[in-house]
């Protein structure tokens, strides 16, 4: 299975994504993005075009407001019906993230909201309440998989 790279290495060619970016790919590609503790991971997958996007956001309103600018472009791009998205959200461990969360969860769904997609009926949403705790996550754009693991990868 393409996803057993959560918890192990990443194969070459599979896309990063560093904190604070979003990133963009195609059905041969992996999305990933590691060390999501106060973060918060926000992944998109379109299943008509077979597509994903992934962005590492950091827990203050500036980087949150550049990464949906950022992300609101790349699902613009894609010109697919939106209400056929999926999207996951995880992360934010420290106890001011979680504080946080309600607030980023609303500025999500107002978003998406806005491009035409429905947060009610395909956004799952996965806190991570143990403040410490670092976490990975993978989308695999070509079967929409989202997984997260509680360790980052090495």
């Amino acid at each position: 299975m393409r996803m057993s790279l959560v918890t192990a290495e990443c194969p070459a060619g599979d896309l990063w994504i560093p904190p604070g970016k979003v990133l963009s790919g195609s059905e041969r590609d992996i999305l990933f993005t590691t060390g999501i503790g106060a973060c918060i991971e926000l992944a998109i997958h379109n299943g008509e075009r077979r597509i994903g996007h992934m962005a590492h956001i950091f827990s203050t309103r500036s980087s949150q407001q550049e990464v949906f600018t950022e992300l609101e472009a790349a699902l613009e791009s894609d010109g697919t019906d939106p209400s056929g998205l999926s999207a996951w959200m995880t992360g934010g461990s420290s106890e001011a993230a979680m504080a946080e969360r309600a607030v980023l969860r609303t500025r999500a769904v107002e978003k998406l909201a806005g491009l035409g997609f429905s947060p009610d009926a395909n956004l799952s949403v996965e806190w991570n309440d143990d403040e410490g705790v670092v976490m990975a996550a993978a989308l695999d754009c070509a079967s929409g998989t989202h997984v997260i693991s509680p360790r980052a990868l090495a």
